[in-house]
This record gives structure tokens, C-alpha cells and sequence, in this order.
């Protein structure tokens, strides 16, 4: 199934637990491929695979014990990413960026990007659910 989007409100609509999606972190330096685990309406969860020692050791880490999940007999890190407004963010087919912005004199996510620099790319994969 091939995801499109073209505005928020798709993309909110859109998204599904299972969804394969890259996440391509421009302030943080990070690509990877993640699967959504949670979508409510004003954030999506995407879940980074660890192995079981991991999660197992997780559980027991009371700082990162809310982090993980078992999913499908697989388990995963937590990451959410709660949405921008529309406004400041780009819909392009399967792909959704979130461009920084400056809101009250303070810039979002960083001073390291100008206004409308995108941040964060959300890249939805072929074959997922």
C-alpha cells in the first residue's frame, strides 16, 4: 500500500500502527528505519527494533522502562514525535517534513536551522502495513 499525504489532516488520519517509516533527524545526525507503534492526534510514536537482553534490561531501568515495547514477538524503543502545525510543516507524497520555525523569539528545534530549514523527514516505506 502506498502512503500519500498532502496535508495535516491526512497525515494524522493516514498514519498506521505498522507503518514502516526512515526517519532522517537532521539536528540529531541520525537515518533510520523505524515502525509506527502508536498514532493518537497530536503525536506519532515510531519504535526503533532492540534485541529482548535489551528490552529485558530496560524493564529494569526505571528511566527507560516506559521506553520499550514487546510488538508482534519484537521489541522496541519508544521515540514520539508530537506535530507541528500545519503551517510548519511539507507534505510531498509518502514523505512529511517538519521545518523549523521561530515562535515568541524563540527558534524551533534550534538555532542551527533557519526558518523553513527542514529538521526532520519522515520518508513512509513501501510494504508496510
Amino acid at each position: 500500500m502506498e502512503t500519500t499525504f498532502k496535508n495535516l489532516n491526512q497525515f494524522k488520519k493516514g498514519c498506521q500502527v505498522g507503518q514502516r517509516v526512515k526517519v532522517i533527524n537532521h539536528l540529531k545526525g541520525i537515518s533510520e528505519e523505524r515502525l509506527v507503534t502508536k498514532v493518537q492526534s497530536n503525536a506519532l510514536f515510531t519504535g526503533h527494533e532492540i534485541t529482548e537482553d535489551v528490552y529485558h534490561e530496560s524493564l529494569n531501568d526505571f528511566f527507560r522502562r516506559g521506553n520499550v515495547i514487546k510488538q508482534d514477538n519484537k521489541y522496541f524503543t519508544l521515540s514520539s514525535l508530537p506535530h507541528q502545525r500545519a503551517k510548519h510543516m511539507r507534505f510531498d507524497e509518502n514523505k512529511v517534513s517538519y521545518l523549523a520555525y521561530e515562535e515568541n523569539g524563540v527558534r524551533q528545534p534550534s538555532l542551527d536551522f533557519n526558518v523553513g530549514d527542514t529538521w526532520l523527514e519522515l520518508v513512509f516505506l513501501k510494504g508496510g502495513k
